[in-house]
């Protein structure tokens, strides 16, 4: 999935939110839009109560609670990409940064030439292993013979 197809995005909108993920037209450009469940407080019921109140305003009204919900949208999502938008945030605060980001998949393509320049990578860690390199099986693995000394202080 190429940056530009899902450069759009929104975890809520109140004109095109419905009960799914959607894609939204809108003024010739399509955006990644969430359900009304995203919105922090909204259950299935006052999802329900929004949309139906979105299709027809004065048959069906909508709760105080939902519409105050609806009216602060706040998301568990702020943002669909959390590390491109505080790279970005970073970017603009150091004016001395003057080239443009290169997305990951770029710099990993053979094609990318970047010659002897320096690649800055801002990047998530998700998962974090400590391994000791000097066990038993890692020493016995690098062909060395494991053993362990047991070091006592003297008084």
């Amino acid at each position: 999935m190429s940056l530009s197809a899902t450069a759009f995005s929104k975890p809520f909108d109140p004109k095109h939110s419905t009960d799914k993920w959607t894609v939204a037209n809108e003024s010739n450009s399509r955006t990644l839009v969430g359900p009304v469940s995203n919105v922090i407080g909204v259950g299935p019921v006052g999802q329900k109560e929004f949309l139906e109140w979105r299709h027809d305003p004065i048959k069906r009204p909508m709760s105080s609670r939902t519409g105050k919900m609806i009216s602060a949208a706040k998301t568990k999502l702020d943002t669909l990409w959390p590390i491109r938008d505080a790279a970005k945030g970073l970017i603009e605060a150091q004016p001395s940064i003057k080239s443009d980001p290169i997305p990951i998949e770029a710099i990993n393509d053979p094609a990318f030439e970047t010659g002897f320049a320096s690649i800055m990578v801002i990047a998530q860690i998700d998962k974090m292993t400590i391994k000791n390199e000097n066990d038993e099986a890692s020493v016995t693995r690098r062909g060395r013979r494991w053993r362990c000394v047991w070091a006592r202080s003297m008084p």
